[in-house]
């Protein structure tokens, strides 16, 4: 080994004449080149080793042509999972195996990781670094593997997509003048305006309106996160247009952009959809519906009788014992009323297909609203619902929930965001009360919360979970007549 030959008995000089020298020795083994290097603290009269070595590196190298080699699928998989951190740092054989084990199952890892290396080495995309001791090993990428695996991953470290970043908010406003633009357009201009400036000192965020962020990061995720919406949002103003699809937008922004990376173009901003709208809501308190961008398709679907009044000053009227409507059908709704005398809005399917299938809405003069829970995806639902309590405030409301936290949080939603504040909750007498599971650990404490809540609606829900345990509406099916009967009579009494 070349650290024997250099052993050699202590001097007498002073130790702290001593100065660290580095030290390199190359020995051929077959048909790979290995080089050893190190620094040792050297004796400068008399050439001699003090103390540990350190900065301790084997770096292999092959010399067989390359051009019959090349890394599989899976391979490159791998290395998408990762080069974030092989970029700026080297990684543990042991972290390198767990990781490999994800691509190759029922393997023998040793195997696999020793042909990867090998073919690494050959390819000149990766280096062995080895301690003294042989105790420890780790793999890094060299510059021509960190170039061509940053071409065959699609990797954007933070600098670049910073660079790109300002390049495409550029272009984008340099073609408007804010002031000539419409309120709509001006939102989104001005948002990117902002982005701009955040950008340019080199910290750039996208702050969605739940509190949390989007930045740029070395992530091997193809394309970046940040990156991508930031084209999502400058197309969306360079097409800008009412009732613009996110497909659309999507098809325009990547349909010549390596950022889509094989993947369909206009499907690119599906998965980012709700980033996208709690960044709108975030900058302006508005979604993007209501500055003219349709995420997806939205349906209201009811059972009973609606008429819609819109903008034009027309009257439509639909009815049904089930009609659903979309975003796309009706955009431009002023306001909604209603001939009934009991609103029921329900969130079990099955609840609402078997008063459906029941004729219940007509027999009772009655709207039953199916409401899905209340995510960001039922945008459209929620203006529909807004518009009905606030056009017909005199009606009784009603909402049918599963027996469980879920249905507090959709009770809230109901309560505190779409102003149904005189909405009251089906209650199940207790004979009819079924509990079908035990409430978890970790939902009791939110339960408990909503006991303190201010609204007594809410609180005496929660509080009766607690007490007799949670509930599916499933179950209650066959005797749904007598327990709405039961609801509305009471109401009646009150």
């Amino acid at each position: 080994m070349p650290s024997e030959s250099i052993k050699k008995k202590p001097c007498e000089c002073p130790s702290d004449s001593f100065e660290w020298v580095n030290k390199v020795y190359e020995i051929t083994e077959g048909p790979y080149q290995v080089i050893h290097s190190f620094e040792i603290k050297e004796c400068p009269l008399h050439k001699m080793t003090w103390g540990k070595r350190r900065k301790e590196k084997k770096l292999i190298t092959c010399t067989i042509p390359i051009e019959n080699y090349n890394f599989e699928e899976n391979e490159l998989a791998f290395f998408r999972s990762i080069i974030s951190v092989l970029w700026d740092d080297k990684i543990n054989e042991n972290i390198w195996k767990k990781k490999l084990k994800n691509y190759y199952k029922n393997q023998d890892l040793d195997e696999i990781s020793e042909g990867f290396i090998q073919k690494g080495l050959i390819l000149k995309r990766i280096d062995v670094i080895q301690t003294s001791n042989n105790e420890k090993i780790y793999y890094s990428l060299t510059d021509d593997g960190k170039q061509e695996l940053k071409e065959l991953t699609g990797f954007l470290n933070v600098e670049e997509q910073i660079a790109l970043g300002i390049e495409k908010i550029n272009n984008t406003l340099d073609i408007f003048n804010k002031d000539d633009l419409e309120a709509n357009k001006k939102i989104i201009f001005s948002l990117l305006n902002v982005q701009l400036e955040l950008l340019k000192e080199g910290n750039p965020e996208w702050i969605k309106n739940n509190g949390t962020s989007i930045k740029p990061q070395n992530s091997a995720t193809n394309p970046p996160k940040f990156l991508i919406i930031l084209y999502g949002l400058c197309t969306w103003l360079q097409i800008y247009r009412d009732n613009l699809t996110l497909r659309e937008v999507s098809a325009r922004a990547f349909q010549e952009s390596e950022l889509s990376f094989n993947e369909d173009p206009s499907k690119v901003l599906d998965k980012y959809s709700n980033d996208i709208n709690s960044i709108i809501k975030n900058f302006s308190s508005k979604n993007c519906e209501d500055i003219g961008l349709i995420l997806a398709l939205d349906s209201f679907t009811f059972s009973g009788e609606l008429i819609l009044k819109m903008q034009n000053g027309k009257s439509i009227k639909i009815a049904g014992p089930s009609v659903s409507f979309s975003n796309l059908s009706y955009s431009n709704i002023n306001s909604i009323e209603l001939n009934a005398d009991i609103v029921l809005l329900i969130e079990n399917l099955a609840v609402f297909a078997q008063l459906v299938l029941d004729n219940w809405a007509t027999e009772n003069n009655a709207l039953l609203i199916f409401i899905k829970g209340m995510g960001i995806s039922g945008h459209f639902r929620k203006s529909i619902l807004k518009k009905i309590i606030r056009n017909n405030p005199e009606i009784k409301y009603f909402v049918w929930l599963d027996y469980d936290l879920g249905g507090c949080n959709i009770f809230r939603e109901i309560y505190t965001r779409l102003g149904f504040e005189n909405i009251k909750i089906i209650r199940i007498p207790l004979k009819f009360h079924i509990p079908y599971r035990e409430i978890p650990l970790g939902q009791i404490d939110s339960l408990q919360a909503f006991i303190k809540s201010e609204i007594s609606e809410l609180n005496n829900f929660a509080q009766f979970i607690l007490i007799n345990g949670r509930v599916e509406q499933e179950f209650l099916l066959e005797w749904y007549n007598e327990i709405l009967e039961y609801n509305f009579n009471l109401e009646k009494r009150k």
